[in-house]
């Protein structure tokens, strides 16, 4: 996932699954704006389609192994 010079690199500071995949919808939504289509806005694509498909995974995991409630 490293297509794009990210501001964790700029602030030593991590970014959660969940704000990358925000950001390159906001990238993807302003070059649709734009209607500019190349392979490097298609890469970003794959990488936003591969971040949501680990966040999936990662949701299906937690709802396995969250303790049943009690009515």
């Amino acid at each position: 996932m490293d297509s794009i010079l990210t501001l964790e690199e700029l602030m030593d500071k991590p970014l959660c699954w969940e704000e990358k995949l925000r950001r390159y919808h906001q990238c993807l939504r302003e070059f649709e704006l734009l209607g500019y289509q190349d392979l490097f806005i298609e890469q970003i694509r794959q990488e936003a389609r591969q971040l949501e498909q680990k966040l999936a995974r990662r949701a299906k995991v937690n709802h396995r192994q969250a303790p049943e409630r009690l009515p």
